[in-house]
């Protein structure tokens, strides 16, 4: 079922939730639905939520005070999603359209799966944005952080093994150091992304779980530039002479912990 929500005032939280429970797809025409999302506080969850949801949102959509150029998805956190069924949410966003994503999907407990259809470009603060998501597996788009401020977006994401960014963007704005120490089951796709994602030259730390931290002595491939010429990319290859643990010290310049 289809829904399509239009500018308005709401204040009926349990009316606006038990709408919510007969959707599973909704088309989001302006800031209402980011604040019909807003899950109050963990006395008063939000039980209505399915296991599957997809929010999708026009390309004319604009935030309240109709001057910013970022789409702000913060509406998701908070300890009232704790007890939710929701299992599975699939978001569209206009195509290029930068999105603030801060603190958006913490304590979101019992998600496993997050789509972004257009992939997901990143402004403002990026870290802790998954924190507390114990059973997230799997975050299905490429996230270009090259806007965003980064640190340690992925806080307890033990369960966590796909994700994928965007090449030489961690660190590119603001450089930081880059934690996932707590995510031990992550692919080796999602390595040669997380590495070839490194801003290269930003002199950071990149901290992995013992396990993926090891596996990166293992994984071995091929060296070579963009298209553009201005950064390296790793390319895994059985045959290839250099590791991805050497990859990220030697050409990124970033220290592995």
């Amino acid at each position: 079922m289809d829904a399509v929500l239009y500018n308005k005032v709401e204040t009926e939280a349990d009316r606006i939730f038990d709408l919510i429970g007969g959707l599973r797809r909704m088309v989001v025409d302006n800031v209402f639905a980011l604040k019909m999302l807003s899950p109050g506080n963990a006395a008063t969850p939000n039980y209505y939520l399915p296991s599957e949801l997809e929010l999708v949102f026009e390309p004319h959509f604009q935030v309240e005070n109709n001057t910013a150029t970022a789409l702000i998805l913060t509406g998701f956190s908070g300890s009232g999603w704790t007890d939710t069924g929701l299992r599975k949410l699939t978001i569209t966003t206009p195509r290029d359209r930068f999105v603030n994503v801060q603190g958006a999907f913490s304590s979101m407990q019992y998600i496993e799966s997050i789509t972004f259809t257009n992939g997901l470009k990143t402004t403002g603060d990026f870290n802790g944005v998954f924190g507390g998501c114990q059973r997230l597996k799997e975050i299905n788009c490429v996230i270009d952080v090259g806007g965003s401020w980064v640190n340690a977006p992925f806080g307890s994401c033990a369960a966590l093994e796909t994700v994928r960014f965007a090449e030489n963007c961690i660190g590119k704005t603001n450089p930081n150091n880059f934690t996932m120490s707590f995510s031990s089951l992550l692919t080796n796709e999602s390595l040669v992304s997380i590495a070839n994602g490194l801003y290269e030259g930003a002199a950071k730390t990149l901290t992995l779980h013992a396990t993926p931290k090891a596996a990166c002595s293992t994984i071995m491939g091929t060296v070579s530039l963009d298209a553009g010429g201005t950064y390296h990319i790793f390319t895994a290859d059985d045959s290839g002479n250099t590791s991805l643990a050497d990859f990220i010290t030697n050409t990124k310049g970033w220290t592995l912990a």
